[in-house]
């Protein structure tokens, strides 16, 4: 569980309704990431919407050589996984934590429940993963012009 004022910092969050926050709430938890580890694998089922707190992480595709190639660098405030939320729900990306860090992870089940029922709030997050997606496909448009 997370209390309902840090998430109200989440900045994807603020069209929530009081509703909607005590149930992220109930359905969010904190989690640590040490360095190194892989947070989400490319091809596994997208259970959870995560954002970063604290430290940095990497998004990461596969190129055709079969090398991952880092396409974005988030920190704290930001968005790791928008497949939580996009059909078919499976992760397109690695996510590799580059240093100690901290997450709230939310339930993508019960998240796009609540993004059913509160259709405010399903809008506004919606727009603003649109926002993230379109900037991952920048990242991999720029490396993919440098291995041209």
């Amino acid at each position: 569980m997370v209390e309902i004022d840090t998430l109200r910092e989440i900045h994807f969050f603020k069209a929530a309704s009081e509703d909607t926050f005590k149930t992220l709430s109930m359905v969010s938890e904190e989690i640590t990431l040490d360095a190194g580890t892989e947070i989400f694998t490319r091809g596994e089922p997208a259970e959870f919407l995560y954002f970063l707190t604290r430290g940095e992480v990497e998004i990461q595709y596969n190129a055709e050589s079969g090398a991952r190639c880092t396409v974005d660098r988030i920190g704290p405030g930001d968005l790791m996984v928008w497949s939580a939320v996009v059909e078919p729900h499976v992760h397109t990306s690695f996510g590799v934590a580059k240093t100690d860090g901290e997450a709230i992870s939310v339930d993508a089940d019960r998240l796009r429940q609540l993004m059913r029922e509160d259709h405010d709030f399903g809008q506004s997050l919606m727009s603003k993963l649109v926002q993230v997606v379109a900037s991952r496909l920048t990242g991999a448009r720029r490396q993919l012009a440098k291995r041209s």
